[in-house]
């Protein structure tokens, strides 16, 4: 079975809901690249990673790497319930 657009570079998804970002995949037709180099640059990881965890970013100051831990932590028993 073949899924819809995997292989169609032109299709991409984003979950990222700051449209204002300067990097958004959507504004600059280059998919993640720039914002995962943003990201890496800045130690912190795209809110991508945040959202496979949980929708609900409420709370959250920062994008870090311990920052991500401790919102892991915080929310995988909601996703094993």
């Amino acid at each position: 079975m073949r899924l819809k657009g995997l292989n169609d570079m032109t299709t991409h998804f984003c979950t990222c809901k700051d449209i204002n970002c300067p990097v958004h995949p959507l504004k600059l037709g280059k998919g993640c690249d720039p914002c995962i180099q943003k990201n890496l640059m800045q130690g912190e990881i795209p809110s991508c990673f945040f959202r496979a965890v949980s929708d609900n970013l409420d709370g959250l100051e920062e994008y870090t790497f311990e920052s991500f831990v401790r919102f892991y932590l915080r929310n995988r028993g909601k996703q094993l319930a």
